[in-house]
């Protein structure tokens, strides 16, 4: 066996909490995954002990504790992946509770005490004792467990660990993420299962690819809105339900304010310009109808309610979001503004006149005034 000393220097932003280590510890097992995606790591909180169990992972203990060197411009830094772990099992053993890892890959059990806290003037102090000869587990090379949570803190982290969670209905796009449907994910930003974010705009729920959004968890480091916003987008732009999407679109809700840059720079899909954006334009165009009828005009602002107005064609400009305003504008108003020129012709509304009156006039006049109607154009 084994025994070691190691010193935690606590940075100014102090300690974390329990529930910030056990993201850290979350963000660590996501970009292990996708670093190495056969790591295939797993989640599971059983009577207050989280286990993160990763397949094929196998840590050194000199790398975890005291730093993995890589030469970055010549100069010997300590890998943030690994640093953290420290401060993890710091945050956890300062509130009491415990810290085992199964390193199974090297046949190693580790068990982490804290044997002195953090003071003004030195680091924290871990001792570290690692029993050797462990028997194999299979298919697990590298296992960490945090003990002795309490209720309160097991069901705050269910509540930011998505694969803790069950019953709840999602949609899933490929590569991409999932739209969470139900009212309990209202809002909230996961990243390949870890809560980053809540926002009241949004009327979903996301969890979000990692090869796509920046992740971290650190202190001062959030996910940008916008970054949110491009990717929900994107969810909605290729998740194949038009309809729900139109409904979206005409509503100017926050998750699609982006579509338009969407479909403008994204190429995630070869067919968003020759089959998406069609569909959804003419779904768009029938929600429109279905509310407003035929003889109304889509505009996206006061200004173009009144130029619709001054042309005085007997149409309605309806305001609608820009989001819809930019698909539905040019697919809509020359065709009804067409419809409505040709409805108004001379030659039209003679011939409505006169099959209102036909049967006042004399059978000549009226092949008279048929005669005439012909040498009139159709249009306007």
């Amino acid at each position: 066996m084994a025994k070691y000393e190691v010193v935690v220097r606590v940075e100014a932003g102090g300690i974390p909490s329990v529930g910030d280590a056990i993201k850290l510890v979350l963000q660590n097992t996501i970009e292990n995954n996708i670093t190495d995606c056969e790591n295939d790591a797993q989640t599971t909180l059983v009577d207050g002990v989280l286990c993160v169990t990763n397949k094929t992972k196998v840590v050194d203990v000199s790398n975890l504790l005291f730093g993995a060197p890589v030469l970055a411009g010549g100069i010997c830094k300590t890998t943030v992946h690994y640093s953290r772990y420290k401060l993890i099992f710091l945050a956890v053993l300062s509130a009491g509770k415990t810290v085992m890892v199964r390193n199974y890959g090297k046949q190693e059990i580790w068990l982490i005490k804290l044997v002195s806290s953090a003071s003004a003037v030195a680091g924290a102090v871990l001792g570290v004792e690692v029993l050797e000869n462990i028997a194999a587990v299979q298919s697990t090379g590298f296992a960490l467990e945090i003990g002795g949570l309490t209720a309160v803190e097991s069901a705050e982290v269910e509540g930011y660990c998505l694969s803790l969670q069950s019953g709840f209905a999602q949609h899933d796009i490929k590569n991409l993420g999932s739209i969470l449907l139900d009212e309990q994910h209202k809002g909230k930003m996961f990243v390949n299962g870890m809560f980053l974010r809540f926002s009241s705009t949004l009327l979903y729920g996301y969890n979000l690819n990692a090869a796509f959004v920046s992740l971290s968890v650190e202190a001062g480091k959030t996910i940008e809105l916008f970054d949110i916003v491009w990717e929900t987008s994107r969810l909605w732009l290729y998740s194949g339900k038009l309809r729900v999407l139109a409904e979206l679109v005409m509503g100017g809700v926050a998750e699609v304010k982006h579509l338009n840059l969407v479909r403008s720079f994204d190429n995630h899909h070869v067919n968003t310009h020759t089959t998406i954006l069609p569909a959804l334009a003419v779904e768009l165009q029938k929600l429109f109808i279905e509310r407003h009828g035929v003889n109304s005009l889509p505009v996206w602002d006061l200004h173009g309610q009144q130029e619709v107005i001054a042309m005085n064609v007997g149409v309605e400009a309806v305001i609608v979001s820009k989001e819809a305003a930019d698909f539905l504008v040019p697919l809509m108003t020359t065709p009804v503004l067409k419809r409505h020129a040709e409805e108004c012709a001379p030659k039209v509304l003679l011939t409505k006149w006169l099959e209102s009156v036909k049967s006042k006039i004399g059978a000549p006049d009226i092949a008279k005034f048929y005669a005439a109607l012909e040498s009139l154009p159709t249009g306007k």
